[in-house]
């Protein structure tokens, strides 16, 4: 089917670029495609873009963001001027889900030091904090060890109280190696954390039978998720307890580290080998500390992680955010008759709730057209623009329900 009697277009609309015999065209279809990693999911990454200031700022270390149950405080490490240390746990609020954050507040002297506090975890409740002193660069832990990277624990009695002065978790999640890089699942039950523990090495959880409870014994999550010869770290569970989001440098990636995701089919099944979550999120550089929304993989649901400008570890991370949206493709032809190719376009979600595709524009083809396939699903598509800028091509798009 070549067209959609939903679309504003009865045809293939048709813009003329400024080369007169160059055509750009859209046109609609339905369909499965195998677009990124999510291609059995019905939804995909956004293309990844920075969180403006107050959030990251220039000239300054930003990273590691957990956000908030109900999606209005973000938690993050930052080197930014104002704090106690090298790297501090930072807070900033927002009315809204959806709105724009307020001027960052330090979590203060009780929880700061002059180590490096990162890796940020907080409860449903809001009212207990887990975090990690773990860092790339060998600085001291804040128990005055070398590099005996523990989790901390600080808790406050309401949400306007100060927090307590943390302490360490201790065993079974601490041990006499690095044991960093927590996750507190939603109902508080399960700890997911890094171990170079020799006899558990990589990602593990811990579990206890009350939100106040103790941790008991700990398990590793197998060696599917922790494939030998590999470092995996930032572990975060969706709410629905299905997907685990991680970085890692196994193989297979784009670069550097990048975010996987297993999917599993109940909370009480293992965890599958991971996906990688693509080229719309991994680059060549550091994707790391993932974090989503709650009502994540939703559309409209968000993903929240750090990244870098080299394959490396720097001081220049900052907050990417990418939102989840249709599983869709772009792909382009001289024909209607094909064959079409994949495009590599960005897809951005807009104020207005439409989606930007955007790719680059080849004048050297006599005509253009370009079709939007999604995966199966409910809901359309609605096509609303196409229009040629400069050396790029546009085309807007919305999602109905």
């Amino acid at each position: 089917m070549m067209t959609n009697p939903t679309t504003p277009w009865p045809r293939p609309g048709i813009r003329r670029s400024r080369y007169p015999l160059h055509v750009l065209a859209v046109v609609f279809i339905a369909g499965r495609i195998a677009a990124g990693s999510q291609a059995a999911e019905n939804w995909m990454l956004s293309t990844p873009e920075p969180i403006p200031s107050p959030i990251n700022l220039p000239n300054t270390f930003s990273g590691a963001p957990c956000l908030s149950a109900d999606g209005r405080t973000l938690y993050f490490t930052s080197d930014r001027p104002g704090g106690y240390g090298r790297w501090d746990l930072w807070a900033a609020e927002r009315s809204a889900p959806d709105g724009d954050w307020g001027e960052p507040v330090n979590l203060g002297p009780e929880v700061n030091t002059a180590a490096a506090e990162v890796m940020p975890t907080i409860s449903a409740d809001g009212l207990t904090l887990l975090f990690g002193d773990g860092n790339p660069f060998k600085w001291g832990a804040r128990n005055g060890t070398a590099n005996n990277y523990q989790v901390w624990m600080t808790t406050r009695a309401t949400l306007q109280s100060p927090w307590t002065l943390p302490v360490e978790l201790g065993s079974p999640v601490g041990s006499a190696y690095i044991d960093d890089y927590p996750h507190l699942t939603t109902d508080s039950l399960s700890l997911y954390f890094t171990s170079a523990r020799p006899e558990s090495f990589g990602l593990n959880v811990a579990r206890r039978t009350s939100p106040s409870g103790p941790w008991l014994t700990i398990s590793n999550l197998g060696s599917a998720i922790n494939l030998p010869g590999t470092w995996n770290a930032f572990p975060w569970l969706s709410a629905d307890g299905l997907r685990l989001i991680y970085q890692s440098d196994r193989p297979g990636g784009r670069g550097g580290f990048d975010l996987w995701m297993s999917t599993r089919p109940a909370v009480s099944a293992g965890w599958p080998a991971p996906v990688n979550l693509g080229g719309q999120v991994n680059g060549g550089f550091y994707e790391v500390s993932p974090c989503v929304s709650a009502d994540f993989p939703a559309l409209g649901s968000t993903l929240f992680f750090s990244r870098n400008d080299i394959n490396g570890w720097n001081m220049r991370f900052k907050i990417y955010r990418a939102v989840v949206i249709p599983n869709v493709a772009l792909l382009r032809s001289t024909s209607l008759d094909g064959p079409w190719n994949s495009v590599n376009a960005s897809f951005v979600p807009m104020s207005d709730n439409t989606i930007l595709a955007e790719g680059i524009f080849f004048a050297g083809l006599p005509q253009s057209f370009y079709r939007v396939k999604r995966e199966g699903g409910t809901g359309s598509i609605q096509l609303l623009s196409a229009e040629k800028s400069g050396t790029k091509f546009r085309v807007r798009f919305q999602w109905a329900p």
